[in-house]
């Protein structure tokens, strides 16, 4: 399965249910057998600058 993980600033104003969805999407166009992609969030509220860190981790594709 594969996973996402989303680290940002909270002053930036992010979908992240947006973005998991079209990282999935992304994903199960290119591996049809990948499923579903467990996704988290996190948002900082301390933090030097501004920033969003996106990070995947699942099979090769």
């Amino acid at each position: 399965m594969p996973h996402v993980e989303i680290k940002y600033s909270d002053d930036l104003n992010i979908d992240t249910k947006n973005i998991f969805d079209d990282i999935e999407n992304i994903i199960n166009e290119v591996d049809s057998g990948a499923g579903i992609c467990k996704s988290r969030a996190y948002p900082c509220s301390e933090y030097k600058y501004t920033h969003i860190l996106v990070k995947f981790r699942g099979q090769d594709i």
